[in-house]
């Protein structure tokens, strides 16, 4: 009972270090993050456990199913082998839930929330210093030593709940430290996201950040964006190079062959069609991709496209390689868990519901040309966000609700 009686502080000390590790470390999140599930799982079924927040039914329901055809899918693959080490990563998905009902004090969890910050903080910081070759060597697109795509992916997680800490009257910003960490971080991981030059996360965060925040509340919507594009817009007036990647967001759809990067997804995407066609209710398999996708292009029916290594599209990769079954699966999954952002603001208030709502708006828009789920660090920030962001406790939620969206 003593050691049950210290797992609150040694749960922080772990999820703490989880919280760094998605910025910075494959390896710390495989360390930090398996031993915050053993600890979260040894306290859940501990005698006297009473959980903080309830997990929708449905919500697990639909993550068990989730789970169970992604097993299925890779014991049907054509390679068995890389679709049962692709089921690895998904345990992240019960470290959120765990985290999102763990009846952790709302001081702790403050703690974990603001080392969350100092770690995007950090991170930005070293995209903006790579661009700038400050300390680092100069890099054509800001990358924080990982892909630039899934760097910047990551931090518009951090960087959605910061946004959302800091218009909201929450306790946690009133503190002047902690509310110039929340705008240190807003910056930093805006920062690190533009330099990255990753064009659709630039759609995502911008999409996403118009929706939720008009939704939350429209007057600080307006004040924030009319002091955020200003400065988006001069940042962009200095950088040609800036300016020449956003417009490649339109001109790249017809100025690009296979080779270039929007023309080498229209190639995958095609191919992700003919896998479908071939198999259309279970697809090829959670593992298959590979092999199928190259044999199309041995047989010319797409071009050699320079790579190759998933759909760059998470709805077509389902489709692919999960088949119908799959795809109905995962819309269902999507929409159980905007219904679930949906209940917590209605319920609760606070800002944790519409996190949750933000977070799933990057990963649904970020999903148009990327694979993001299939990516483990990815796939552990946003785990993260909504187990340590969605089960905040503020202190509206024992008293009147913060503005919101009329849905009743």
């Amino acid at each position: 009972m003593k050691f049950l009686g210290n797992m609150e502080p040694i749960l922080v000390a772990s999820v703490s270090a989880l919280s760094i590790s998605v910025f910075f470390s494959q390896s710390g999140i495989d360390i930090f993050g398996l031993i915050s599930l053993l600890l979260l799982l040894i306290w859940r079924f501990s005698p006297g456990y009473r959980p903080a927040r309830q997990l929708p039914q449905s919500l697990i329901i639909i993550a068990a199913i989730f789970l169970l055809n992604r097993f299925i899918s890779a014991l049907i693959s054509t390679n068995r082998a890389d679709g049962l080490r692709e089921l690895v990563k998904y345990w992240e998905i019960l470290l959120g839930g765990l985290l999102f009902t763990c009846p952790m004090s709302n001081k702790n969890r403050m703690k974990i929330i603001a080392v969350f910050l100092l770690g995007a903080f950090f991170s930005g910081l070293t995209g903006i210093f790579q661009h700038y070759g400050m300390l680092f060597k100069t890099a054509e697109r800001a990358d924080g030593n990982t892909h630039p795509i899934y760097y910047a992916g990551i931090l518009a997680f951090p960087c959605a709940s910061a946004i959302m800490l800091l218009l909201s009257r929450d306790s946690f910003g009133k503190s002047l430290w902690r509310r110039l960490l929340i705008m240190a971080g807003i910056l930093a991981s805006l920062g690190g996201i533009v330099f990255s030059q990753s064009r659709g996360v630039w759609v995502a965060v911008f999409a996403s950040c118009l929706i939720i925040l008009f939704l939350y509340d429209r007057r600080k919507a307006r004040i924030f964006i009319f002091s955020a594009v200003p400065a988006l817009i001069l940042i962009f007036s200095l950088s040609g190079e800036l300016r020449q990647r956003a417009t490649s967001i339109i001109t790249s759809i017809y100025s690009e062959d296979y080779r270039g990067s929007t023309g080498n997804r229209f190639e995958l995407w095609k191919g992700a069609l003919m896998i479908y066609e071939k198999a259309p209710v279970f697809g090829t398999g959670v593992g298959g991709w590979d092999a199928a996708i190259n044999r199309l292009i041995a047989e010319g029916r797409i071009k050699p496209v320079p790579v190759r290594c998933e759909a760059h599209n998470m709805f077509l990769q389902t489709l692919s390689t999960q088949g119908t079954v799959g795809f109905i699966i995962l819309m269902a999954f999507i929409f159980i868990l905007i219904r679930w952002g949906k209940r917590e603001i209605m319920d609760h208030g606070g800002i944790g519901g519409y996190i949750i709502i933000w977070s799933t708006l990057l990963v649904i828009i970020g999903g148009l040309t990327e694979n993001s789920i299939g990516l483990s660090k990815y796939l552990a920030a946003y785990c993260l966000t909504l187990g340590l962001m969605g089960g905040y406790l503020s202190k509206q939620e024992c008293g009147p609700q913060l503005p919101g969206p009329a849905w009743k």
